[in-house]
């Protein structure tokens, strides 16, 4: 029984120090933390995806923790590259309120910092950047190797210089009407059918006409059509020439369009469209992208002297 006793005691002890050594084993080593800074009060901090000039400087406040052991180091990378030396502009430590000593890309933190810090960097883009998105990456260590990291990305663009401009309440009138069939974008312009037919340079900026269609009164509908749809439409007059313009019902709200928005057209395959008054339509004509809002439609449409006023937004840039 003493024997029992002794070797269940032994086996006790053995299965507690078992237990003991994995828990202590399976203890998670805590690494450092790092995190960007926005709520100093200063207005011009980076905290995530932005735009900035080819050539400027952007920056960033970083702050950062150490875990079980102390800091290490402070890598900035450049598209998973480490950035060059004459791209840091400062590095700043908010907490020793001095500029750091800086001779590369991978900074080597020292006395405090190595407990925690608070830094402001500035960083400069290159002219050569222009027109690309760049990641780049903050990557803080410590002694026991372990890492973490923050990224974002920042896109080299000059500020757009355009803006939607509108032609507003153009009245387009149908076959019989006196008012003009034709319009060009170009120069928000309402055309005649006689101007049209005898002036080719007029002919060739024509983007769409207006016309109604039907065999009968019953079965008329309003078109926008281009020149070179007119004669699947049996209209005799001004048939090909000018702009292919393809049409398309949009979605997109003609009150508030953006210049994104109207950039974003894509062609459709249809060379003419049936309209509504109240509705929008999108077209692509040439290079020229836009919206055209009906505003209303009025007239006899039996004797196909109907009008539609129309307002066009397309994307023009500053001169």
């Amino acid at each position: 029984m003493k024997k029992f006793s002794y070797l269940f005691l032994s086996l006790f002890a053995f299965m507690a120090l078992t237990l003991s050594s994995c828990t202590e084993t399976d203890v998670e080593p805590v690494g450092p933390k790092i995190n960007f800074l926005t709520d100093n009060g200063a207005t011009d901090l980076v905290s995530s995806d932005a735009t900035v000039e080819p050539g400027s400087s952007f920056k960033v406040q970083l702050n950062g923790t150490k875990g079980d052991e102390d800091l290490t180091t402070l890598t900035i990378k450049k598209d998973g590259v480490t950035i060059s030396f004459d791209l840091i502009d400062t590095i700043y430590n908010e907490i020793n309120k001095d500029v750091l000593d800086v001779t590369n890309g991978q900074y080597e933190l020292d006395g405090d910092e190595q407990d925690g810090f608070t830094f402001t960097i500035t960083l400069s883009t290159l002219a050569a950047d222009e027109g690309k998105s760049t990641p780049y990456t903050f990557v803080l260590a410590d002694k026991d190797g372990l890492t973490a990291e923050v990224s974002l990305t920042i896109t080299n663009e000059f500020p757009s210089t355009a803006s939607v401009v509108e032609a507003k309440n153009k009245v387009l009138g149908a076959q019989s009407a006196s008012a003009g069939s034709y319009y060009s974008v170009a120069d928000a312009t309402v055309y005649s059918s006689a101007s049209v037919r005898d002036d080719a340079a007029t002919k060739a900026k024509i983007n769409f006409s207006y016309a109604q269609t039907g065999e009968t009164s019953a079965s008329v509908t309003d078109k926008l059509i281009s020149l070179n749809a007119r004669e699947d439409e049996k209209l005799t007059a001004n048939l090909g020439g000018g702009i292919d313009t393809y049409f398309a019902a949009s979605s997109i709200d003609y009150a508030n369009a953006t210049v994104a928005q109207i950039n974003g057209i894509t062609a459709s395959s249809s060379l003419l469209t049936t309209i509504e008054a109240g509705k929008t339509y999108e077209f692509v004509s040439g290079g020229t992208k836009g919206l055209i809002y009906v505003e209303s439609i009025s007239g006899d449409i039996s004797a196909f002297t109907g009008t539609a006023t129309i307002s066009v937004k397309t994307v023009q840039d500053a001169e």
